[in-house]
């Protein structure tokens, strides 16, 4: 029989990507939205063009290759070992990976602790990009908790190393209450995504389309097209956007047409390192070509 159809709070996140209902059927029953929205997001992790949203925290760490090295996966698409992936990542003291290879790139935000490889030391708050083609084999002295995204830098691009929190390094005002910092733009090479981070302030607001500025007006706008994605990861702290409330180490990703006009938003009164919240954000990357995957990579 046709599952019946239960209408969801306007504004919402699932109201948004489901046309503001969803099959009743597919929901446990008598659950809060926010645990329906877990299990709802769960199973679309590789459905590109709907809502997702999962919360890593909960979820039980798995294994890697490597002893020592673990992960909580958030997206896959591919082989296991060889796919297109973002995962929560953390290495144990002492821990090391093998050397491996990095096809269509490699993304890394240290969350915590201190990465190192053979070609530098990542310290908590750094971003790297390492590009198509690049090799290493990674370890932590004192233990790590990473972001990590492969095969979603795919292109002849430069090597990217941010690091925020070195002495000096600008940060900018996005509003009155939140400021930003690029971590990677490379818009003007011809790759559409930037990646940014996000602190808000107790009770700070910023728009994402703040974190992409065109002031060259060849820039293109990397939420203008309805093929590109937008992802959310939640450093610390706790916000809300489209009406939804996220917390430490939730991770967001939807289509661009969904989030073209929202704020982020902080939750919660405390700061911590003068801020209420902290924001991961990576605005206008692109659906992931299944044909290119296969090759083996590694860490996450």
């Amino acid at each position: 029989s046709r599952p019946s159809r239960m209408r969801l709070a306007a504004g919402s996140l699932l109201a948004l990507a489901t046309g503001g209902e969803v099959a009743a059927a597919h929901l446990p029953p008598r659950r809060p939205l926010s645990a329906a929205l877990s299990a709802v997001a769960m199973g679309l992790n590789t459905r590109f063009g709907e809502l997702t949203v999962v919360h890593a925290g909960p979820q039980a760490w798995v294994e890697s290759p490597m002893p020592g090295v673990r992960r909580k996966r958030l997206e896959l698409s591919g082989p296991a070992e060889a796919g297109r992936v973002t995962s929560v990542v953390e290495y144990a003291p002492g821990s090391t990976f093998r050397l491996h290879p990095h096809p269509q790139g490699e993304e890394i935000l240290v969350l915590e602790g201190t990465f190192e490889d053979e070609h530098a030391v990542y310290p908590e708050g750094t971003f790297a990009l390492n590009p198509e083609g690049f090799s290493h084999a990674p370890f932590s002295k004192g233990g790590c908790l990473l972001l990590v995204k492969l095969r979603q830098s795919e292109g002849e691009r430069p090597h990217v190393r941010t690091e925020t929190a070195r002495a000096g390094f600008s940060w900018r005002d996005v509003s009155a209450t939140a400021r930003g910092a690029t971590l990677s733009d490379q818009r003007a090479l011809g790759f559409p995504e930037v990646v940014a981070l996000l602190d808000l302030e107790a009770g700070g607001e910023a728009r994402l389309d703040a974190l992409a500025p065109a002031e060259d007006a060849t820039l293109g706008d990397p939420l203008a097209d309805d093929e590109a994605l937008v992802e959310v990861f939640v450093v610390d702290g706790a916000c809300a956007v489209a009406g939804e409330r996220l917390a430490r180490h939730l991770w967001l990703r939807a289509p661009a047409r969904l989030l073209r006009e929202a704020s982020l938003r902080s939750e919660g009164e405390g700061e911590v390192q003068g801020r209420a919240a902290r924001v991961y954000v990576k605005l206008g990357h692109r659906m992931p070509d299944q044909k290119s995957l296969g090759e083996e990579a590694g860490s996450a």
